[in-house]
This record gives structure tokens, sequence and C-alpha cells, in this order.
């Protein structure tokens, strides 16, 4: 993920203003470690600025900070909020991982057939690149 700041963006030789942008991977071939539709969520209630017609907001990959105004927070709040977001879904993810984990440790233990699709699809969770 990235958080990019610009402290004078103008647009249209407009006055510069501070605005923020979030980016992620996005990608249907690994889970997602954000809650995005949250994260907006929780960038608009932080943001004095932002309001229900003027808001947080944009794709499923790049979010901004509410256009026309200047964003209300700084890009250390930004930057923190983006993190708490982060590590709660890295935290769920490894958990998942570790349920899988042990869920097949059990079948092979006590001689249960598995689904090698599904093993295969717990090792690219674990390690997509490897």
């Amino acid at each position: 993920m990235v958080v990019a700041s610009n402290p004078s963006f103008s647009f249209a030789d407009g006055p510069g203003r501070r605005k923020h942008t979030v980016a992620r991977w996005n990608t249907d071939a690994l889970p997602s470690f954000v809650d995005w539709p949250g994260l907006i969520e929780t960038l608009n209630h932080a943001d004095p600025t932002a309001t229900p017609e003027s808001g947080w907001g944009g794709s499923s990959s790049i979010i901004s900070s509410p256009q026309g105004v200047g964003s209300g927070l700084t890009t250390w709040q930004v930057t923190g909020i983006v993190h708490e977001f982060l590590a709660e879904g890295v935290q769920q993810h490894a958990w998942e991982v570790g349920e899988y984990a042990d869920y097949y440790d059990a079948l092979q233990t006590t001689g249960q057939p598995y689904d090698v699709e599904q093993q295969d699809m717990l090792a690219t969770v674990v390690c997509p690149t490897c």
C-alpha cells in the first residue's frame, strides 16, 4: 500500500490544498489484507473537511481525500489509520492461515484424506511467490 501526500495540490490554477491518496495493489489472486470500505469510512469520520457530498472515495484500488477542499488530516494521521487497518487485516489473515494449517495437520495425523487442490491453495496463500 502507498500513502501519497501533496501539501499544496492545486487544480485548474486554483489555490493549493493538502491532498492525500491511498493506493493498493488490487487483485483477485491474493486475499485482501485491508477492509477497504471500512478504511474509507474511518477516513471520512476522521477528516473534519469530509462531508457526505465530498468525502474520501475512489475505486477499489485507489482513494483520495475530499475534492475541492484541503484535507483536515496530516500525512501522519492518514498513515496511522492505514497502518491500523493493514495490521488488523494481516493479523486476521495469519489467524486464518493457522486455522487451515492446523486443519490439514490434523487430517494428515489421523490419516484422513484431504483435497490436494485445497492444500495447494493453502501453500499459495502462505507463500504466493514460492
